[in-house]
């Protein structure tokens, strides 16, 4: 990504296939953990709006960094009234 910070929607359906693959080995093994972690899932994609942050690539992480970051998430937020 070149540009500025900002958040993009993305639809449910890729926002699903996003977190379910952020699961991790424990998930796997552990049923229960499994279900409350799909539990989460399915909560967050029936009633938040759903975007990606993109950022360009950074050699190093600064403070102004972080905060460009979290301003682009809170102006999606406003954007999209989360």
């Amino acid at each position: 990504h070149e540009g500025a910070d900002r958040v993009e929607a993305i639809s449910r359906h890729e926002a699903l296939v996003t977190l379910l693959g952020a699961f991790r080995v424990p998930s796997f093994q552990d049923r229960q953990l499994a279900n409350d972690r799909l539990a989460i899932v399915s909560e967050v994609l029936r009633t938040l709006p759903v975007g990606r942050l993109l950022m360009p690539r950074r050699e190093s992480w600064t403070p102004d960094d972080a905060a460009a970051c979290r301003a682009a998430v809170e102006a999606w937020h406003a954007e999209v009234r989360a």
